[in-house]
């Protein structure tokens, strides 16, 4: 084996063991992520479903109760540090789950919410 060749192995090698640890890493992220409860809150007129960390919320969803049948998701927010890691997505799928143990329909008037639910069909049961 020629010196370039033993060379060329050892940076493919190297390159797999940093590929490994990005990965790794992500994955611990992702984990993270699931480690977080979704916490519940509602009144008579208005809920919120939301995740706390260690210094406040990190995300949360808030909604209008239109009637018995019927909520209206109307604001979605995750802190800009926490932001695309998916804890939106989590908890709307946290209340469509919860909408559907009800059997409550949701109207999604959020922008974030309306565009999941476009791109979920699998939500269409609960849309309003």
């Amino acid at each position: 084996m020629g010196q370039a060749h033993r060379y060329l192995n050892k940076t493919v090698l190297e390159f797999e063991e940093s590929l490994g640890s990005v990965n790794s890493r992500l994955s611990r992220k992702e984990t993270k992520v699931m480690d977080y409860t979704i916490q519940h809150r509602e009144n008579d007129k208005r809920g919120m479903f939301w995740i706390e960390g260690e210094n406040g919320k990190i995300s949360e969803l808030t909604y209008t109760v239109k009637d018995d049948s019927t909520i209206i998701v109307d604001h979605t927010e995750t802190k800009m540090e926490f932001e695309h890691q998916g804890f939106a997505s989590k908890i709307l799928d946290h209340a469509v789950q919860w909408a559907r143990s009800k059997a409550i329909k949701i109207e999604p008037l959020c922008p974030f919410a309306e565009v999941k639910f476009d791109e979920n069909p699998e939500y269409a049961d609960v849309r309003a």
